[in-house]
């Protein structure tokens, strides 16, 4: 029943180019993670445009994020 319902309403960011929902926003924050520095993490810089899906949840998800984005940047570094 709570599949059936979540799956009625649209995905966060359906239809929002180039934000696509949820998984985007994880994918980017583990970019943000591996490869820049962590001061620069919460940042508005030139490589980190915090309108952009900036890293908006608190640092211990941040760490979670570089940990994930570790181990796919290891398996493919397109991935990051």
């Amino acid at each position: 029943i709570i599949k059936l319902g979540v799956s009625v309403f649209p995905y966060s960011g359906k239809n929002q180019p180039p934000k696509f929902g949820d998984y985007e926003a994880q994918r980017h924050w583990m970019e943000i993670t591996v490869n820049l520095p962590i001061q620069d993490w919460y940042r508005n810089t030139t490589d980190n445009d915090l309108l952009y899906w900036g890293l908006d949840y608190p640092p211990l998800t941040a760490y979670q994020s570089y940990l994930t984005g570790s181990v796919a940047k290891k398996i493919n570094q397109d991935y990051v």
